[in-house]
């Protein structure tokens, strides 16, 4: 398995180069879907489309709604492996994706970086966190008019589809995000790599709200090894 956090496409840091960033790209978009959905020929729609508003801006004020999460993961890879994990969120600003051995990774969002660590290198890679779909989860406030474009909206069969992209990021991958409608929550969600790849993280028995120590998101960098 490659790491697969959410954020496949264009990173971009003060602290990688590009062909490192081509390394760790497989990895990190992934989180949840194996709920296959036919595509659909809608238009591109931004939050103001007179379409779906009311439909939109509720999924919208749900997901302001999210203080913090709790939840093991299981996530299908591109290469056909199947990782499991624990991810907690903290909003805003802090997100922990703990995978299971033998995977050997972390993914972390603590403040302005996402930080990706191979514990086997071992090795820490920090990226600006506000350049990948990661952003999303972790901002104070989301709003799906600001830098982001939703390409397409499903509601069907219990369950919304949402697909967003970052504004601009033409090269950037994007994301899918499945929700259950009543009542509204968070259950899956798909994540396309500019590469063809595409990986599925699906949320099992999600905890919301649940009192998080902070401890959880504190990092220290592996000692004797400097950050890239």
């Amino acid at each position: 398995m490659q790491p697969t956090m959410w954020a496949s496409g264009k990173f971009w840091s003060a602290t990688t180069a590009p062909n490192l960033l081509k390394r760790i790209t497989p990895g990190l978009g992934a989180f949840f879907l194996f709920l296959f959905l036919t595509t659909f020929g809608f238009p591109a729609l931004s939050a103001s489309s007179p379409t779906y508003p009311p439909k939109i801006k509720r999924i919208e004020a749900y997901l302001n709604s999210i203080t913090t999460l709790q939840s093991r993961f299981l996530q299908e890879n591109p290469d056909g492996s199947v990782s499991e994990g624990i991810l907690y969120l903290d909003r805003p600003g802090n997100l922990r994706f703990e995978y299971d051995p033998p995977d050997p990774y972390l993914i972390m969002v603590k403040e302005k970086w996402l930080i990706f660590v191979d514990k086997e290198l071992p090795q820490t890679t920090y990226i600006a966190v506000e350049k990948t779909p990661a952003y999303f989860l972790t901002q104070e406030i989301v709003d799906f008019s600001k830098g982001l474009e939703i390409t397409r909206f499903e509601h069907r069969d219990g369950a919304f589809r949402l697909d967003i992209q970052q504004n601009a990021e033409d090269n950037a991958g994007s994301v899918t995000l499945i929700f259950s409608d009543k009542p509204l929550t968070l259950r899956k969600w798909r994540s396309y790599g500019v590469d063809g790849g595409i990986t599925d993280t699906t949320l099992i028995n999600p905890e919301f709200g649940a009192s998080l120590d902070g401890a959880i998101f504190e990092f220290e960098e592996p000692r004797g090894e400097g950050a890239n």
